[in-house]
């Protein structure tokens, strides 16, 4: 369950409702540091990969898959005694290999922060395949445990179809980010949406037939990590890279099965378990009926084109789909396809979904990635991570707090955050069939909801039909499909009241339906659980264009120590001294009591309607975030100390009326990156030369530097520049 949310806000006003981003700052004597795997995430899900230690000869830390209950598979070069830091093909053999007893596995989250286990699995045996041992081709190992780990679901591997080009596919490892000295390593993170750049001799970069190049973003301390398929299957061993974590080689498993298929019956005959089999061979398309064309004239004025909007309602052209990647209000006609050769430029055929899909591309700077480059440098350099003993370390409890919970809020369940959450979404394209295909009108099929008609031969609308209408206002039940619940503006089924506008939603705890299938996450309102639509930061069209919604940051707590956000990845947050993963969710946000019936009242904390009208001090007075009652008529946020604080208040950005008649909202929360209009922003009293701010505040210009116009009071320090004839700088800034 999603936790309801937290809030810190980049106290810098903004020059536009397009919200410039806060600067970021850090404490002197911090060394910023990165976590596994570029552009990922932190990944609490996959316990099949362990982190795997080398405490002697040469301390080192690799990554390592369970494919079976007591047999891993990692790189050969983890557990060789002679590694070299490159690789030549042909001339990088890999002798010799370490005491089973100087090996250490686990798959706690975060290995280096970690004390090491009590009771560790001993390592058996290693294992390797014969007939070669150089790195190129070779790099593969099994590790036979002295025991079944049962508690630990593994990870099929698959043997018999081959890696294929364009293949999508997720990496896993406990690596660093970046090839730059002091990045960390030892947090297990995923990454998602790769794609197999090159298979064996037809790479740029030198590989064997029984290798396959991957997407950038894989990193020191991330050999031996697998390359998932979309089925959940090991395909792929991580072995090695160009410099700064480009184009990474992996050892392909199919290469292998004639070594891997004895090897695991013979660890399901020493564990005394019945062996999972061997993937089945794919099956053979099959045939679509022929239709033939009986006009040529133009496709109706209601059938939307390629790259235009779409809906159930609105239906693309035959030969288009109609594609969304997080919320049905960002889905547009895209080509269909039958493999990457009927699709345009770089996008490839998503062989779920049958469209042409170009993924969303993460990274930075330092180790971004992308499916195809330009030949890397070679040679390629190994993917171990070295020097381990100098790298554990055991954070202080004293760990840097940026920034302030809303506890004193009692925002719903603050303290737990959420800790038996669902796993991170995968992002693939869904796929929105038009209403007439579902069934068409109510007497072909059913009563028509809110989304469009119910169709389909039970009458039971599709997931795609139901995430189109998850998330849009309603009065009563018939203004949603009959699977999906009303909660009305007057319903109080929130945490503190009713959500504005009311809400298409269902009971997670009292549905069969899976809300991450209809483009939602289950959220928290303080002891009831229900389905909330997803969105993105930074795009304009979410929520369904709902002014009374906003798109919001949720938190799901992980076991993981950090000290400033870059400790957590990307798409997580460091708060209180650990790692939180932000979901942005559309979360009720009215702005002003406008958006509640009469008689409840706007709540300018939880956006929901409420019975009483809030009281208290405005937005920028100052205030005890300790206090045992809260003095704002918001809520009270640290900003130096903690008997230190500002009023804060919340609201949407781009609609106007939710900050009062003295401010308007232009500041960003640091959890919203690229903030835009329809995301949750937090408001910011108007000043002037003539009308200055409380002490302690600068005014500071719309444009963030000099102006002899307005601006916005905040703690940053660029101020108006108040000279020039106009009387001085006002007192306070």
């Amino acid at each position: 369950m999603h936790t309801r949310r937290f809030f810190t806000i980049g106290l810098a006003a903004v020059s536009s409702l397009a919200c410039a981003a806060t600067p970021e700052t850090e404490a002197a004597g911090t060394r910023r540091t990165s976590s596994a795997l570029a552009g990922g995430v932190i990944d609490p899900d996959t316990a099949a990969v362990f982190a795997l230690e080398v405490t002697a000869p040469n301390p080192a830390l690799c990554s390592a898959v369970l494919v079976a209950p007591n047999l891993l598979l990692t790189a050969r070069h983890c557990v060789s005694v002679d590694t070299r830091a490159e690789v030549v093909c042909g001339q990088s053999p890999l002798d010799g290999l370490v005491a089973p007893e100087a090996v250490v596995i686990d798959n706690v989250l975060s290995y280096l922060d970690a004390p090491r286990p009590s009771e560790p699995p001993l390592i058996a045996r290693f294992e390797v395949p014969p007939n070669g041992s150089d790195t190129c081709g070779y790099d593969l190992a099994a590790v036979v445990l002295d025991r079944n780990l049962v508690a630990t679901p593994p990870l099929l591997p698959r043997l018999v179809e081959p890696p294929e080009l364009g293949e999508r596919y997720t990496a896993v490892g406990y690596g660093e980010s970046t090839a730059n000295a002091g990045s960390r390593a030892g947090l297990r993170m995923r990454l998602e949406d790769q794609v197999v750049s090159c298979l064996g001799g037809d790479c740029a970069v030198p590989m064997t037939a029984s290798e396959f190049g991957g997407g950038d973003g894989v990193c020191l301390g991330d050999s031996g990590g697998p390359a998932i398929d979309a089925e959940g299957r090991v395909f792929g061993i991580a072995s090695r890279s160009a410099a700064g974590c480009e184009t990474p080689v992996y050892t392909s498993l199919p290469a292998f099965a004639d070594w891997l298929d004895p090897l695991l019956d013979e660890a399901a005959e020493l564990g005394g378990y019945d062996r999972a089999p061997l993937d089945p061979p794919p099956e053979p398309p099959e045939e679509e009926p022929t239709t033939t064309t009986t006009s040529s004239a133009p496709p109706p004025p209601s059938w939307a084109q390629l790259g235009d909007a779409c809906t159930a309602e609105l239906a693309c052209e035959p030969e288009l789909a109609c594609v969304y990647e997080t919320t049905p209000d960002d889905a547009r006609c895209r080509e269909r396809c039958d493999d990457d050769s009927d699709c345009p430029g770089a996008q490839t055929c998503d062989q779920e979904a049958s469209v042409c899909w170009e993924p969303p591309k993460t990274g930075n700077a330092d180790c971004s990635f992308s499916p195809a480059r330009t030949a890397p440098a070679w040679p390629l350099s190994l993917l171990v991570l070295g020097g381990v003993a100098i790298w554990r370390r055991r954070r202080s409890q004293d760990a840097l707090a940026t920034c302030s919970l809303l506890a004193a809020a009692g925002i719903g369940g603050v303290a737990g955050c959420g800790n038996d959450l669902s796993p991170s979404d995968p992002r693939r394209p869904i796929v929105i069939e038009p209403a007439a295909a579902q069934g068409g009108a109510a007497d072909q099929g059913g009563a028509a909801g809110a989304g469009g008609a119910e169709g389909g031969a039970s009458g039971a609308p599709s997931d795609s039909m139901l995430a189109d209408a998850l998330g849009r206002a309603c009065g009563g039940s018939e203004d949603c499909p009959s699977e999906l619940t009303c909660l009305s503006d007057t319903s109080y089924a929130l945490a503190y009241g009713s959500p504005p506008g009311g809400v298409c939603s269902f009971d997670c705890d009292d549905s069969a339906l899976d809300c991450a299938a209809v483009g939602g996450r289950c959220v928290d309102f303080a002891g009831s659980s229900f389905c909330m639509q997803r969105c993105a930061f930074g795009r304009v069209d979410k929520c369904h264009g709902r002014d009374d919604f906003a798109c919001e940051p949720t938190y799901r707590h992980v076991e993981v120590s950090c000290d400033v956000d870059d400790d957590c990845g990307s798409s997580a947050v460091c708060r209180n001294g650990d790692c939180h993963i932000v979901y942005p969710l559309c979360l009720p946000r009215c702005n002003g009591s406008a958006d509640c019936p009469a008689p409840t009242a706007c709540d300018p904390v939880s956006g929901e309607c409420v019975d009483t009208a809030p009281s208290g001090n405005p937005v920028g007075s100052a205030c005890d975030p300790s206090a045992s009652r809260d003095e704002c008529r918001g809520v009270c946020l640290a900003s130096g100390s903690d008997t230190e604080g500002r009023c804060h208040e919340f609201c949407t950005l781009g609609v106007s009326g939710g900050c009062g008649a003295d401010a308007d909202c232009v500041l960003v929360l640091d959890s919203a990156p690229g903030s835009a209009p329809g995301d949750i922003g937090a408001c910011a009293t108007r000043c002037s030369c003539d009308a200055p701010c409380a002490d302690g505040l600068a005014c500071v210009s719309l444009e963030g530097s000099a102006s002899d116009t307005a601006g916005y009071c905040s703690s940053a320090t660029a101020t108006l520049d108040c000279t020039g004839g106009r009387g001085g700088a006002p007192a306070g800034l």
